[in-house]
């Protein structure tokens, strides 16, 4: 007897790391053309809220705002990851101790050298206002924390390491897909100063994602680097 004919894997199924890479090329399309939705939704929902406020309002009434921008990203997220669960909520289970004690001694040191490099700008440019300095002087430390530190180390870690990597990793290998997610995380934060520190941030949390098999370590050192930066910034 024949072998039997495989089944054909919808762009919904959970594949080991280059596993589409053999696939038929009706399956590597809808892969292709669903993880581009999938992208360009969770970027309009991580920047879109944020855009919209900057548009309508300005100086301290657009700070003010932020907060319920944070929030209204996190619920679009939410969404876009619960119509692929299988992807976006797999990681959310414990890891091992050691995963988190490296998650905070990396978010320490990262954040160490993103103040040092924020007082070198400064002195090389004293007139450069740090935006985050603006927002805790404007909604109070409290709700900067929420802005900057808890929204993003919960709902951007869903979004890239959560659907966007293992999507991607899927249909092309494991390296392409976790620099591609790096990658797509530092554009979401915008060409800067700070974008080499993001691309580095990117690819160091895929890769603690893969080693640990959980979310939670890197939702650890993205909250405990966002808030250092918060609390630590003049």
């Amino acid at each position: 007897l024949g072998a039997q004919p495989r089944a054909p894997r919808r762009a919904s199924d959970v594949v080991a790391p280059g596993g589409l890479q053999g696939a038929t090329a009706r399956e590597r399309s809808n892969w292709t053309n669903r993880s581009l939705l999938e992208l360009i939704s969770l970027f309009a929902a991580l920047v879109g809220p944020t855009t919209y406020v900057h548009m309508r309002y300005t100086g301290e009434a657009a700070l003010a705002a932020m907060p319920f921008a944070s929030l209204a990203s996190g619920l679009l997220v939410l969404m876009i990851c619960a119509t692929i669960p299988a992807y976006s909520f797999r990681g959310l289970r414990d890891a091992r101790p050691l995963h988190f004690l490296e998650a905070l001694f990396v978010a320490g040191g990262t954040a160490g050298l993103a103040l040092a490099y924020g007082q070198w700008l400064d002195a090389y440019d004293p007139h450069l206002a740090d935006p985050i300095v603006q927002l805790r002087g404007v909604v109070g430390l409290g709700w900067a924390l929420f802005v900057v530190g808890l929204c993003p180390a919960i709902f951007e870690e869903l979004a890239f390491r959560g659907l966007l990597q293992g999507r991607l990793m899927a249909l092309l290998g494991r390296w392409p897909g976790l620099v591609i997610t790096a990658t797509a995380f530092m554009l979401a934060h915008g060409i800067s100063a700070a974008s080499p520190l993001h691309l580095f941030l990117g690819l160091y949390l895929g890769l603690l994602r893969e080693r640990s098999g959980s979310l939670y370590p890197g939702m650890l050192l993205h909250l405990v680097y966002n808030s250092a930066l918060v609390v630590l910034a003049t």
